[in-house]
């Protein structure tokens, strides 16, 4: 049974630089669970406690990793959700607002199939932004605007590597319009290199119809490690995962960097 115990202090800081003393984290999931049966309430630590259900019952206990434990998705049957809410849906006076996305991952294996890391998308239904690898083990971030069919989104393309720590951030500054994409970045720390690359993001992605004006609340939960399509789930990520969150607020280069390099510590990469 994997247990931690370290001084508080370093996770407080993390909770300062994501903005929950200002009320704009939404969740974060630093994974303290030793076992991750179905159902399980894995615990949000921001002040708004937007815990998440572990929703089948993992294959793998977690292990140790740093001072937090890592959570292993087998890439076939395993997923977190949290439950809707209208924090979860960037948008303020029915227009888009800024916000940012993150998590660690060490992805399993390249099997050239999309893999979710973070999402609040149900395919042709309710898909409101989401934070993967495509088919390349590209990281990709995007918003889509349900009424316009319209997705707007950049892509890093530099395929991640497996057996690999990464962590990799989507910031969106929530200009909205038809040219959305111009407001999102994706910025990441590499464990192969032990470096921050800053923002990696190259090419827009997911360009197409529209035309985009904002995201729609839509009821549909946030999804860790899996989409859904139809209501069936799917894209399921494989390998370990640590310390998702969003929050409301735009980190940009330097806050993005701060965060990640908090991270970086906590787990004593």
């Amino acid at each position: 049974m994997a247990e931690v115990s370290f001084d508080a202090e370093m996770l407080d800081r993390l909770l300062v630089l994501l903005g929950d003393h200002d009320g704009d984290l939404c969740f974060l999931l630093p994974f303290f669970e030793d076992a991750m049966t179905a159902s399980s309430m894995v615990q949000d630590v921001g002040s708004h406690g937007l815990h998440a259900s572990n929703i089948t019952a993992m294959d793998t206990e977690p292990v140790l990793r740093g001072n937090l434990i890592s959570a292993i998705f087998n890439g076939t049957d395993e997923h977190m959700e949290i439950p809707d809410n209208v924090l979860l849906t960037p948008i303020s006076g029915g227009v888009d607002a800024a916000f940012s996305v993150g998590l660690a991952f060490k992805m399993g294996a390249a099997n050239a199939a999309d893999k979710v890391l973070i999402c609040k998308w149900d395919d042709g239904i309710a898909e409101e932004w989401k934070l993967k690898l495509d088919a390349n083990e590209y990281p990709t971030f995007s918003v889509m605007d349900q009424n316009a069919t319209a997705e707007r989104g950049r892509e890093d393309q530099t395929a991640v590597v497996a057996n690999t720590w990464y962590i990799v951030i989507g910031t969106y500054d929530g200009r909205g319009t038809d040219t959305a994409e111009a407001g999102i970045n994706i910025y990441r720390w590499d464990g192969a290199t032990r470096g921050w690359d800053g923002a990696v993001d190259d090419t827009d992605a997911n360009v197409g119809a529209g035309p985009y004006v904002d995201m729609e609340d839509l009821a549909q939960p946030v999804m860790i490690g899996a989409q859904d399509d139809g209501g069936v789930v799917e894209e399921w990520f494989n390998g370990e995962m640590m310390l998702a969150f969003m929050t409301r607020r735009d980190l940009g280069a330097t806050g993005a960097r701060m965060v990640a390099e908090q991270m970086v510590r906590l787990m004593r990469l």
